[in-house]
């Protein structure tokens, strides 16, 4: 039986850049590329593994950068196409969409 992927960390690289990623023992399993820009957080990128696809582990990172936002009172920016339609599907989501 393989190990829960409930490890989630935010990683910067010091700068403006950094990524959301959840792992699985050692393993990542998904990441969220990021940059921050004034009160803006921009998704370039979410990427998970292709064996682990399907279990919604892409919403969960793009909840997880909602949240993030959320907590610093910043918008999200789409740069990505997969989180554009996370964002823009899940009402929920919508009061830090930038519009």
């Amino acid at each position: 039986m393989s190990a829960p992927v409930d490890d989630l960390q935010i990683e910067r690289d010091g700068g403006d850049r950094g990524a959301l990623v959840l792992r699985r023992g050692e393993a990542i399993a998904g990441r969220l590329d990021y940059r921050v820009e004034g009160l803006r957080l921009l998704v370039d990128y979410v990427q998970v593994d292709p064996a682990l696809r399907g279990q919604q582990l892409g919403v969960r990172l793009v909840a997880a950068a909602v949240a993030w936002a959320r907590e610093r009172g910043w918008v999200v920016v789409p740069i990505c196409g997969y989180a554009r339609r996370v964002l823009t599907t899940t009402p929920a989501f919508a009061d830090v969409l930038e519009s």
